[in-house]
């Protein structure tokens, strides 16, 4: 009886919430073919890096990514359903591949496949500057996370950002690639969507718009 009971309470706990959060209440979603120009372009102090938007073919997006000196870099990630394709143009970048350090120098190129645990950084005194293609939504929800954590150093950890990774994976697709299997980390996100929307998170931010 208390597992029918716990069965019950999850299965209405998920059509209520799921018919506020897809139906009455729906987020808002940015028009992508519309929302970047060449030149557009954010810094993020948590991240130590910053981004210049050069040109978007379709839902391909190429930047200019910067990472300064000494930048940790996002902690290893995956992504699951795109290829990340990097070109240094200055200095050296140090990248983390399923556990192995690369280093990277001007000229060189390298695409990492989706599925692969992967961590960019710059332990160097010089910033090091690359050329990145990646998704155009990818970008929106990138500059939405680091603007949350750069408002408020709690914004950048549990539990703050567990709800708020829950509500931009929907459409960032980036999960920990240290820590629980990526299908976990989905389950998870979907448990907490309702419960996320009601707490007020959202997963687009005017306010972070670039």
């Amino acid at each position: 009886m208390i597992l029918l009971g716990i069965g019950l309470f999850v299965a209405s706990y998920l059509s209520v919430g799921y018919l506020f959060h897809l139906i009455i209440l729906p987020e808002t979603k940015p028009d992508l073919k519309n929302y970047f120009e060449p030149g557009d372009d954010f810094e993020s102090e948590r991240g130590g890096n910053k981004i210049e938007v050069l040109s978007q073919e379709g839902n391909k997006l190429r930047i200019k990514l910067t990472f300064y000196p000494h930048a940790e870099g996002p902690p290893v990630h995956i992504q699951t359903g795109w290829d990340e394709y990097y070109k240094i143009l200055s200095g050296e970048l140090t990248l983390t591949l399923e556990g192995e350090q690369k280093k990277l120098g001007p000229g060189e190129e390298i695409t990492i496949p989706r599925g692969v645990p992967h961590k960019p950084s710059n332990p160097t005194d010089e910033p090091v500057v690359c050329e990145v293609i990646m998704p155009a939504q990818f970008v929106v929800y990138l500059s939405h996370i680091y603007g949350y954590m750069d408002e408020d150093k709690k914004n950048g950890e549990p539990p703050r950002m567990i709800f708020q990774m829950a509500l931009s994976n929907q459409y960032f697709d980036s999960y920990l690639g240290e820590g629980p299997p990526v299908w976990l980390q989905k389950t998870l996100n979907f448990l907490l969507i309702p419960l996320a929307r009601l707490m007020g998170y959202k997963s687009f931010y005017e306010k972070y718009r670039i």
